[in-house]
């Protein structure tokens, strides 16, 4: 550390020989200036603070001794060294005793040495000074990080219902208060009504933020944790789990919800995307648990409505209206998550996408919990995939395992229906194709089709597929045909063209790669086969779908297409038609 020096001396001689005996950087200190007289130094020091004042005794408009009083009124921690004359040698020495100044230096016998002897003093002392101001911080930090740390607990536990937390425990609990619950809000942009705002993050205030996270070594909600509490006047922010903070303040003259508002924007700025939850204003801390109910519900709104905002919360119904309109609701979401478990049971697409809407309406109806529909919408995943009986493979089990993340991770309705839908409609739905046990050859046709739907992305040959099921290419394709009605390369077309169709209207891939990812070698090969069997472009497919009509309604499927699929060819379900199976036979649909 770098102690500042300014000389005081009316003798431009001795103040030019302080200055260069030393080589101020290399001893640990920097030399500001010099003055004249203890006025103008007096001045100095007031425009900027020193560590080490080294002054003459004697000089005009105010002496050495009255200058170092006064700096040391100034600044406290400042030291003194005098340089002195034979005559006013005791009152150095005197000065010294009384702690008033460091050291002195006797101008008629001063060298070099001495000053750098006294310097290298001095510096030993700031040093041990600020050795001791750092300990005393620590042990001031760690007393109050184990205060808070206790208050803290006891605020978990009265939320928990394991006793109260006292009145004393928060001197500016005594009246009115106001409870919050903040949520990171986990993917993407801001949503809702400020979704695009441009230049909302500001870079100085998030970088100085971040350093001192990255420093503290907390993670990210503690980090807001901490941020909020330096914010807080009048209140208490509390981590009550891994994605959930707690803010507890004093509402004065109504002036709670704005505060929220602020800090809120606060973090917003400095990098936290968080959901907030305000309850209404309650009085004393008896009503804490009731607080953190309507809060809780409040923040629950950010699922339904758009994450990364503030929703503050309002007073329940009475209680028997509050228990009928539950009672409508949830009647309704039953009724309508039965139904479209049986339509999946009976392959009825476009009635399970129906009434997949109806659900999602219900959700929003009910207001429940984000948690509560994750678990009913995982139920719904669950009862699809059973349903496909589709070949176990390690790729199968980890895509699975990155939906249900992304389900988990869902930070709004429209994103959790979304990925449902995906799941509903997507391309590795089964093709429909049910074979009866008792012809010949339609287990090893309906092992073929499994294959070939893992694979058909790929470089799929009919040899390929041929070996698979021990058969030769020939008598492959001879069975195929029968028992599909299609030949094996218009199979795999129709397979890719839909996956290419689900990929238009759910992503933002350029043409030539939806082509790519759809299995199709040459971008002209698949552009071609895509304007026979769908009758349009994929540009004009796509502009079609973000325009909020069936896509494919209006196209005719030219006469080389399969003469079993419709031009809009909504999924390979309804491309391909094959007697229905025996009851007891295995199923090749894994699902819609």
């Amino acid at each position: 550390m770098t102690y500042k020096v300014l000389i005081v001396d009316d003798e431009p001689m001795i103040r030019f020989g302080l200055g260069s005996f030393v080589d101020w950087a290399a001893e640990g200190f920097e030399l500001i200036g010099d003055a004249s007289n203890g006025e103008a130094a007096l001045e100095r020091i007031g425009n900027e603070p020193i560590d080490l004042l080294i002054t003459d005794i004697k000089m005009p408009l105010m002496d050495g001794l009255e200058l170092a009083r006064r700096t040391k009124s100034l600044l406290p921690g400042v030291k003194v060294i005098l340089v002195s004359s034979f005559n006013e040698f005791e009152y150095a020495r005197e000065a010294v005793r009384l702690g008033v100044v460091l050291d002195y230096l006797l101008k008629p016998t001063m060298e070099p040495e001495d000053l750098l002897r006294i310097l290298r003093q001095s510096k030993a002392v700031f040093d041990a000074d600020a050795e001791r101001n750092r300990e005393a911080v620590r042990l001031a930090e760690e007393a109050d990080r184990a205060n808070r740390d206790s208050l803290e607990r006891a605020f978990r536990s009265a939320l928990a219902g394991d006793g109260e937390l006292p009145e004393a425990a928060l001197p500016w609990a005594g009246g009115p208060l106001r409870l919050s619950v903040w949520r990171e809000a986990l993917e993407g942009p801001l949503e809702g009504p400020q979704e695009g705002r441009q230049g909302w993050l500001q870079e100085a205030g998030a970088d100085r933020e971040r350093e001192r996270s990255r420093r503290s070594g907390l993670s990210r909600l503690e980090q807001a944790k901490e941020r909020l509490n330096r914010e807080l006047a009048e209140g208490l922010a509390v981590l009550t789990g891994e994605a959930e903070v707690v803010v507890l303040i004093a509402d004065r003259r109504g002036a709670s919800q704005p505060e929220l508002v602020r800090l809120h924007r606060l973090l917003l700025e400095e990098g936290w995307k968080m959901t907030v939850g305000s309850s209404p204003v309650v009085f004393g801390l008896s009503k804490l648990r009731e607080a953190y109910r309507w809060a809780a519900h409040a923040a629950d709104r950010g699922f339904y409505d758009g994450s990364g905002h503030c929703y503050e919360g309002v007073l329940p119904l009475p209680a028997h209206l509050e228990r009928e309109r539950a009672e409508r609701a949830n009647s309704l979401l039953r009724d309508s998550r039965e139904q479209f478990v049986q339509s999946l049971s009976s392959f009825e697409v476009a009635r399970s996408s129906s009434l997949l809407d109806r659900t999602a309406a219900a959700w929003r109806t009910v207001q429940l919990p984000k948690g509560a529909v994750v678990d009913q919408a995982r139920e719904m995943l669950a009862t699809l995939w059973s349903l496909r009986h589709e070949r176990s493979s390690e790729e199968r089990m980890r895509r699975r395992i990155g939906v249900l993340a992304r389900l988990e991770n869902a930070d709004s309705l429209a994103s959790l229906v979304c990925l449902l839908r995906e799941e509903l409609s997507g391309p590795a739905a089964p093709d429909g194709l049910r074979l009866a046990a008792e012809e010949s050859g339609a287990q090893a046709i309906q092992s073929a089709l499994g294959y070939i739907r893992e694979r058909y992305r790929d470089d799929l040959t009919l040899q390929a597929v041929a070996d698979f099921i021990h058969m030769s290419k020939n008598y492959f394709s001879e069975q195929f045909k029968r028992h599909t009605g299609h030949n094996f390369i218009e199979y795999v077309i129709r397979l890719r063209i839909d996956h290419a169709k689900h990929l238009l209207e759910t992503t933002h891939l350029k043409i030539i790669d939806v082509g790519a990812k759809s299995g199709f070698q040459s971008p002209k090969h698949f552009l071609k086969l895509f304007k026979r069997l769908e009758g349009m472009t994929p540009a004009e497919y796509r502009m079609g779908s973000r325009a909020g009509g069936s896509p494919g309604a209006a196209s005719t499927a030219p006469s080389g297409a399969p003469s079993a699929a419709p031009s809009a060819a909504p999924s390979v379900a309804t491309s391909i038609a094959i007697p229905a199976a025996a009851s007891n036979a295995p199923s090749a649909q894994g699902g819609v």
